[in-house]
């Protein structure tokens, strides 16, 4: 094939993908917004984040009170609202997932372990500002607000590269 012809069938995959996936972004982000994702979703993976949250703090031995989606220590109540859960997150990687061209399987497989590793994620940052409030109040704000969210962007962002270059490794024709 000539450089100029898979160079043009390349540039029209990528214009593929990036409609793809803003479409499916859309569309999940639609859904994300609803008062259904509320009560269905949100709120079950808010209290779900609660107990785990509140049982590695037992394993731990940290003193720490659970009700319903609020954990309160010595210094610091939080209270795990709707927009502490990692929906935003895992809708844009499924997106991404949907859209980029590799086997049905592969997709498969980052539909049933993207969810988990992001709560994973997420849970461990939720973890982190409760202790940073009960325990060192004054750098709160600066964590949740500027820390915390960009390293839980770098980690999806690592694990959606990682499994790009996993899913193209076994699907050549993408390059």
């Amino acid at each position: 094939m000539k450089p100029e012809k898979s160079k043009i069938i390349f540039k029209k995959k990528i214009i593929k993908f990036i409609f793809f996936f803003l479409t499916c972004f859309f569309c999940s982000y639609l859904f994300f917004c609803s008062n259904a994702s509320s009560v269905f979703l949100k709120q079950p993976i808010a209290k779900l984040t609660t107990y785990i949250v509140y049982g590695i703090f037992l394993v731990l031995g940290i003193g720490v009170e659970k009700t319903d989606i609020l954990l309160s220590g010595q210094n610091f109540s939080l209270i795990i609202a709707d927009e502490c859960t990692p929906f935003y997150s895992i809708f844009l990687i499924l997106s991404a997932t949907i859209a980029f061209p590799c086997p049905i399987l592969k997709k498969t497989l980052a539909f049933l372990i993207f969810p988990f590793l992001i709560l994973a994620i997420n849970t461990v940052r939720i973890a982190i500002l409760f202790l940073t409030g009960n325990y060192f109040r004054g750098y709160l704000e600066i964590i949740h607000n500027q820390i915390a969210p960009n390293v839980s962007i770098v980690l999806v962002s690592i694990l959606w590269f990682y499994w790009i270059v996993k899913a193209a490794h076994e699907n050549r024709d993408l390059t």
